[in-house]
């Protein structure tokens, strides 16, 4: 339970950044820990609605003014769908509409309930009649998408891919359907990860591969070219968070059952800090080589280290940088205050440079799917 309500309050950040800066009312997403699994779906909805508390050391939560479909599946298990429509947005679309055109494309699809603001439903695994929750799941999130892009909730995403959403099922065939050459990324020192544990780099891997949908998706239908996200299970460590990088920065393997990477197509700052020990505050930042005439990484690292004291910038290129600052409280510097301010700052460059829209708020710490949703009305 404790799993399924972070990932839950966590996913609620990217929402709302999203929606907010976006302009959108409504947004699909996956919730990977439900496992196909109704209630505990509806347990990930509780928690991407609660109010976001921000005096909180890590940020959850407050996405409940965005009408929202929640997709969770388990292979052998289930597809769960759960929606949540604010009652100032059932105008446009409400609950019952939404869940019942999933279930009128996807065959199985029971519903449990349904009302104007919230509803929810399930397709049960079921071989003897081709119900393959796995695949289905896909198909669920294409249907959503659909159907915010008929009614005019969403923007086309200007190809033949009705399966691109934010945050999710990225279309890693598009570069290559168009007969592009993934973006260059950018060349940076060899890292030694010798001393890591296999397990240590998997979670980074699997993180920095998940994120990259998220970014890619949001980038892509937002037309943002630069982008600013944190990765928490690098804990700060600078050669981690530069795996991470890689792994956002990775092809996407349009064939594999759960996509991750297809990122480097964008410019990306990334920001880590060492929560339990609060020992280390890292950036890292990676500007694919097209980008570069609209910003440098070693621009735009070098502008956020100055801002941040004690930040020491170790290495920058046009195309590939990064820094790290240490915690040291007898001198006022805190790495979880300066992973905020380190956002923030990151944040407020692209802006003042015209490469990220304005939020129309008085809040310079609003960013893209982390540190971005304070408060609301």
């Amino acid at each position: 339970m404790k799993a399924v309500l972070k990932e839950g309050g966590k996913k609620a950040q990217d929402v709302a950044g999203v929606a907010d800066m976006g302009g959108l009312d409504f947004f699909c997403t996956r919730i990977d820990s439900p496992a196909g699994d109704v209630n505990l779906l509806r347990l990930a909805m509780d928690a991407m609605n609660a109010e976001c508390l921000p005096d909180a050391e890590e940020r959850r939560g407050g996405a409940g003014h965005v009408g929202k479909m929640l997709i969770s599946s388990d292979d052998k298990v289930a597809v769960a769908m759960v929606c949540c429509i604010p009652k100032d947005k059932q105008a446009k679309l409400n609950a019952k509409d939404w869940i019942a055109h999933l279930k009128a494309n996807i065959a199985g699809t029971e519903i449990l309930h349904e009302d104007e603001g919230y509803a929810y439903a399930v397709m049960k695994y079921d071989p003897d009649n081709g119900r393959f929750p796995l695949k289905e799941k896909d198909n669920a999130i294409a249907q959503s998408t659909q159907f915010l892009r008929a009614k005019g909730l969403m923007p086309d995403d200007d190809s033949d891919d009705d399966e691109m959403i934010f945050g999710d099922d990225f279309d890693c065939d598009a570069v290559e359907a168009a007969g592009e050459e993934p973006a260059a990324v950018a060349a940076a020192p060899a890292i030694d990860l010798s001393k890591y544990s296999e397990k240590t780099l998997k979670v980074v891997v699997k993180e920095g591969g998940k994120k990259a949908q998220d970014v890619a998706g949001v980038a892509d239908m937002g037309g943002l070219d630069f982008f600013c996200t944190r990765i928490d299970s690098a804990n700060g460590d600078v050669v981690l968070l530069r795996a991470a990088m890689d792994a956002m920065n990775a092809v996407c393997e349009p064939d594999a059952e759960e996509r991750r990477g297809g990122s480097g197509h964008v410019g990306k700052m990334l920001v880590s800090s060492d929560q339990p020990s609060k020992v280390q505050l890292a950036m890292v930042c990676c500007i694919p080589e097209e980008k570069q005439a609209k910003l440098k990484a070693s621009t735009w690292i070098e502008e956020v280290a100055s801002k941040v004291e004690g930040m020491n910038v170790e290495f920058a290129s046009d195309g590939y940088a990064y820094a790290t600052m240490k915690n040291d409280p007898e001198n006022g510097r805190f790495v979880l205050k300066e992973k905020d301010n380190a956002i923030a700052f990151s944040t407020q460059y692209l802006r003042a440079q015209g490469l990220m829209p304005d939020d129309d708020t008085d809040d310079d710490e609003m960013v893209f799917g982390d540190d971005a949703f304070d408060e609301y009305m």
